[in-house]
């Protein structure tokens, strides 16, 4: 069986910033931290937004990098009333190419949607079977089927409403067949209160288990609709000289997200920002804090990589980075 011995970007070189905006949210799942949803940090003085983020911008293009991916989460990000004007912003900075996705709970109304979707290449739908309205959710699903380069409904695999879950996504699945859109639907094993400090959760059913380590993305793409991809990606290396598309929740699915003693370029391609404005490498947190947003003094001096000493890689903006087993 091959090993896997490295994960790389494709393409020419990117950074990513993957910025949790403010930790408001209009839901309450069980399975989440407090600090993601309580809203104690809004973040509303968008000029101090702009002189910080270009800043960190000033700094990757010093670096040698031309293109930004920007990662939006929360909180619910749909919900940060400067997003927009952030964007805007963002999209002159300097750079050649910028891609923005966004991880959104999709419960912003249709017009929201509508006005805001030619901003996003990616939309990553989670689904969070508590608080979530259906019908809704797969409305604005269809919407964006033909108007993004990726969508995809994320399955949060929260175990007392797996039921739900697994109905849904067939639900999914067969309207969008029969209606014609592309649907992309991934089962996502969730990790205890969805902070970055927990271990993965640890499911009781094994059958629920067994689920998850065979399957982690289905999917029924008829046609790339949106011509504005920028091959912001990256894919797994073997040893046996293959690679594959990356797939975050499968390399989790099979404890392949392990990366203790390998080296990974977090410091020079990527940047974390928390709901509270501090910037780190990565969620994962694997260098002392660089700084803060807001900081006015704010000055970058970073490695170009770090050998990792964490136990697990928990978040999919992490395992993304390159980063390579080394002998």
């Amino acid at each position: 069986m091959s090993e896997l011995i490295a994960i790389k970007q494709t393409g020419e070189p990117f950074v990513n910033i993957t910025w949790q905006v403010s930790n408001l949210c209009n839901f309450r799942c069980t399975y989440c931290n407090e600090s993601n949803w309580n809203g104690r940090n809004l973040n509303l003085d968008v000029e101090a937004v702009k002189e910080g983020l270009t800043k960190l911008i000033d700094y990757e293009l010093s670096q040698g990098y031309t293109r930004l991916k920007v990662f939006f989460s929360g909180g619910e990000p749909c919900y940060w009333k400067p997003l927009v004007e952030v964007m805007d912003h963002i999209l002159v900075s300097g750079m050649s190419e910028v891609k923005f996705a966004i991880n959104t709970n999709l419960s912003s109304k249709m017009t929201w949607w509508e006005d805001n979707v030619h901003y996003f290449d990616d939309v990553v739908a989670s689904y969070h079977p508590e608080y979530v309205n259906d019908d809704h959710y797969l409305s604005v699903y269809k919407y964006l089927s033909d108007k993004v380069n990726y969508l995809c409904g994320r399955m949060m695999m929260h175990e007392p409403t797996w039921d739900k879950v697994i109905s849904f996504s067939n639900r999914i699945k067969q309207e969008c067949t029969l209606e014609n859109y592309n649907w992309r639907v991934e089962y996502v094993p969730i990790f205890e209160e969805l902070s970055h400090t927990t271990a993965p959760y640890n499911y009781k059913n094994p059958e629920h288990k067994a689920f998850l380590e065979t399957n982690s993305l289905e999917q029924n793409i008829i046609s790339n609709v949106t011509p504005k991809a920028h091959g912001m990606s990256s894919e797994e290396v073997y040893d046996d000289g293959t690679t594959k598309a990356i797939n975050c929740n499968r390399l989790v699915a099979e404890g392949n997200n392990f990366f203790k003693g390998w080296t990974c370029m977090i410091p020079s391609e990527s940047i974390f920002i928390n709901c509270e404005g501090h910037i780190d490498m990565g969620s994962c947190g694997v260098l002392p804090r660089v700084g803060n947003l807001y900081d006015k003094d704010l000055v970058l001096h970073l490695p170009d990589n770090v050998i990792c000493p964490k136990n697990h890689c928990h978040c999919g903006t992490d395992i993304y980075i390159t980063k390579y087993k080394n002998a």
